[in-house]
């Protein structure tokens, strides 16, 4: 239908242009599902209209067939302006979430086009985050990694001690990989190891295999809380006067948290000056960040990263967890 009548103007020049008996209900929430009929509308929106297509299509072509010309054709065919329209309305529903369309994507396509699950999360798996997948393969063994992804497979098993463990395999921007979660591990992040999940695993690179022995499950909505620090404010000295040091001070105070704020502000004579705003702890949600952001003496706003470094027990032994593996933790 295509080739012989050129590009789809709409989705209602498409139902009328292909052949119905081939492009089945099925067929057509595929092509919308999969994002190959976005420029004809929401995707929500065609497919909670799709039945009312394909009935309208079908009596459409059922006229023509006994020869019968609707209003709307007769009045196109003599040329006569009007705003009459024929074409059945599309139901006002709410638009498909970023993640929804990803993952109807992921689910017919086997894998994402529009994005990818990790995106809206970009900003703290490039801050937090010391490897990722396609790396994995060149780190040394036990070397100390902090990873993200969504996890796409799941295994659990139950050790000869009546224990549950997991082999779990994630994807990140990357590609995929494989992680281990040992019995102590796996009971203290259950509810988080799903599928679809999105997560941070911290551990060490195995010592044979590319995959990650993991100590520590991380739910990605508090990665921020468990590995951040510190809020470090960065501020314009030409623009800052005491006003806008006391409205900064305000909108930090109303924001109840955990980590600490400080103020940098560059000077011409005594270069970059730090101090933390005292009495003060936030939770930099994405919401408080762009708030801050959007102060006129602010230049910018970045989270200060925990490091990564291994355990050590007092006499210098490195810890061991779950009976056969070396352990790692994260240190300020």
């Amino acid at each position: 239908a295509r080739r012989e009548g050129g590009p789809f103007e709409s989705i209602f020049d498409f139902c009328q242009r292909v052949d119905l008996k081939a492009v089945n209900k099925r067929m057509m929430e595929s092509l919308i599902k999969s994002g190959a009929m976005d420029k004809f509308g929401e995707r929500a929106q065609l497919l909670e209209g799709t039945d009312a297509l394909i009935n309208w299509a079908v009596a459409e072509e059922a006229d023509r067939s006994r020869g019968q010309v609707s209003l709307f054709e007769a009045v196109a065919d003599a040329g006569i302006a009007s705003d009459f329209d024929a074409t059945p309305t599309l139901p006002n529903v709410a638009p498909l979430s970023p993640y929804d369309r990803l993952q109807q994507e992921k689910e017919l396509l086997g894998f994402y086009v529009s994005g990818h699950p990790l995106e809206s999360h970009r900003r703290d798996v490039e801050l937090f985050c010391t490897h990722t997948s396609d790396a994995l393969e060149e780190t040394s063994p036990e070397t100390p990694v902090l990873m993200a992804g969504i996890i796409v497979a799941i295994r659990k098993i139950t050790t000869k001690a009546g224990k549950a463990m997991a082999m779990v395999t994630l994807e990140d921007f990357a590609g995929s990989y494989g992680a281990v979660v040992f019995p102590d591990t796996y009971a203290a992040a259950r509810e988080c190891l799903e599928t679809d999940c999105i997560v941070m695993i911290r551990g060490t690179r195995d010592r044979e295999e590319a995959k990650v022995l993991v100590d520590e499950v991380i739910p990605i909505d508090q990665a921020r809380q468990r590995l951040a620090r510190a809020v470090d404010v960065r501020v314009l000295s030409r623009v800052l006067d005491d006003s806008g040091v006391d409205e900064l001070k305000q909108m930090i105070s109303i924001n109840g948290g955990t980590l600490p704020v400080f103020l940098s502000v560059a000077t011409k004579g005594h270069g970059t000056l730090r101090f933390r705003i005292q009495g003060s702890s936030v939770n930099p949600t994405d919401e408080f960040i762009a708030k801050l952001e959007a102060h006129s003496a602010v230049e910018d706003v970045t989270l200060e990263a925990i490091e990564l470094k291994r355990e050590e027990q007092p006499n210098g032994r490195r810890r061991r967890q779950n009976g056969n593996r070396n352990a790692y933790a994260v240190g300020a």
